[in-house]
């Protein structure tokens, strides 16, 4: 029976070698990887609270320690718990683990995504919208500029009809006497009208010069402002409103818009007074200027200008209005056009799970270690003993009796 006792085992529990160091390389990790979150949430926080800087530094950093805070007291519990785990305590953790690491989430896409995926998402944003408005300045400033072929039309024509005047009080160019008559006078009127159209025309084409001059400078203003990484609310509303209101004016009285609203207006009101000769061959004669020289020429004049006005002034342009953002709804927006940028700012997070499942998978469980009989651990300790004897001296150790257990039958 003595050999039975003798044989009685025993364990000795104890890390591999390597293994206590390993675990706490891995939490210092965890603790870096935790500070960065921190770093990345205060940041994040500071781009939400951009519209206000005046308390938004002070409480981005105060949510930035909270967090790295709460995580690095989080994660070194989940450290020391979930290795030791076992049974009903390991699944109980593990439940805990879901709200854990879903609050984990909404932080890393609340902030640390604000922090890395905001800034490229806001600028890809500005840059779409500042796009849009300049394809749209491009696009008025050409139909104001294509407006100018009906503006040298309408002086061409003007100068004709003057000249027609002219001709017919000096000459009798269409009714074959000189001097003041209904012709005359009727050709007079339709070129004071044309002259009063050209006049109207061209203060529309030195306004709308002023207007294109305007709207390119609040656009170059603006684009320097979004270019440089900021995004005053206020003064993007101030520009972008600038150039909208640019753009509807260069589309509705460009020197082609003005001159095709007026045109079917003066056509109508033009009257064409009945011959009024103090003889019948006169009245024939005036009669038949108007008939045969003068409303043709009027109805193919503006006709041909009605024609011209209408195509050079060009369409309605469509302005989208512009969609202030912030940095976290940018982030959100255009989340599929940085995957890599999302796939970074959540690894920050994911991290110390990782690091945590590692430790968890090397730590030994249950009673690992190495066995030992009653003997061979009472001979261990002796050893021991002798060794501390050999030290101390044998007056300062007390070797260890042995004595073997009996064992009752």
């Amino acid at each position: 029976m003595n050999n039975e006792a003798d044989n009685l085992m025993c364990q000795v529990t104890a890390k591999p070698p390597g293994a206590k160091r390993a675990e706490l390389h891995l939490w210092y990790a965890t603790l870096t990887v935790t500070v960065a979150s921190g770093v990345m949430s205060t940041i994040g926080v500071y781009e939400v609270l951009a519209e206000n800087r005046t308390y938004g530094l002070a409480l981005s950093l105060l949510v930035g320690v909270v967090i790295t805070a709460m995580l690095s007291g989080a994660w070194r519990y989940l450290f020391h718990a979930f290795p030791r785990a076992q049974g009903t305590q390991l699944f109980s953790l593990s439940v805990l683990m879901v709200p854990f690491l879903a609050l984990v989430f909404l932080i890393s896409t609340w902030t640390n995504a604000t922090a890395i995926v905001g800034g490229p998402a806001l600028n890809m944003h500005n840059r779409v919208f500042l796009d849009q408005y300049a394809q749209a300045l491009e696009t008025v400033n050409r139909q104001v500029e294509a407006s100018e072929q009906t503006l040298a039309a309408i002086r061409t024509e003007a100068s004709t009809f003057r000249s027609d005047v002219e001709g017919e009080i000096a000459e009798g160019r269409l009714t074959g006497y000189a001097g003041r008559g209904v012709v005359a006078g009727t050709l007079e009127q339709i070129a004071d009208k044309l002259d009063g159209m050209v006049v109207e025309a061209e203060r529309a084409a030195v306004q709308m010069a002023e207007v294109s001059q305007a709207a390119g400078t609040a656009f170059a203003e603006l684009q320097a402002h979004l270019d440089s990484g900021r995004n005053d609310p206020e003064l993007v509303k101030e520009r972008v409103e600038q150039i909208r209101q640019a753009v509807i004016q260069m589309n509705e009285k460009s020197p082609a818009a003005v001159l095709a609203a007026m045109l079917p207006t003066i056509r109508s009101g033009i009257s064409f007074p009945d011959a009024n000769g103090g003889t019948a061959a006169l009245r024939d004669r005036q009669a038949d200027a108007f008939d045969r020289s003068v409303k043709p020429r009027v109805e193919r004049t503006f006709a041909a200008l009605e024609d011209l006005a209408n195509k050079t002034a060009g369409h309605t342009v469509d302005l989208p209005r512009f969609e202030h953002l912030t940095a976290p709804e940018a982030a959100m927006r255009y989340i599929r056009q940085f995957p890599i940028y999302w796939a970074m700012a959540i690894a920050i997070d994911a991290m110390p799970l990782m690091f945590m499942l590692l430790v968890t998978v090397t730590a030994p469980r249950g009673n690992p270690g190495f066995d030992l009989t009653a003997n061979e651990l009472h001979q261990a300790m002796q050893v021991y003993a002798d060794l501390r004897h050999l030290v101390d001296g044998a007056e300062n150790v007390t070797p260890i009796p042995f004595r073997r257990k009996e064992v009752r039958t």
